[in-house]
């Protein structure tokens, strides 16, 4: 059974990840990213000065991230965020 710190936490709302550095602090800092995408830490850090993640980590990183009780914000990786209306379009 868990504690009422424990369920008090399990009810707060999950920390948005909304900038390449607050992706990599939470997942260890940049040698643990560049370690899980095989990439060097300087490559890391231009992601963070540039202000965005290459595209083709989102699937990698945001499982990463949401694993460790985060939401992503998509922009985070240039990803769109599918409104009502764009989803609408894309199911048909």
């Amino acid at each position: 059974m868990p504690s009422p710190d424990q369920a008090t936490n399990a009810a707060a709302p999950r920390p948005v990840i909304t900038t390449p550095r607050d992706a990599v602090d939470a997942l260890g800092g940049g040698r643990c990213v560049a370690s899980m995408c095989k990439v060097t830490e300087s490559a890391v850090s231009n992601w963070c000065s540039e202000g965005w993640i290459p595209p083709w980590w989102y699937a990698a990183l945001s499982e990463a991230l949401i694993t460790r009780g985060y939401r992503v914000d998509p922009q985070v990786f240039r990803q769109r965020q599918l409104t009502t209306e764009n989803q609408a379009r894309t199911n048909g």
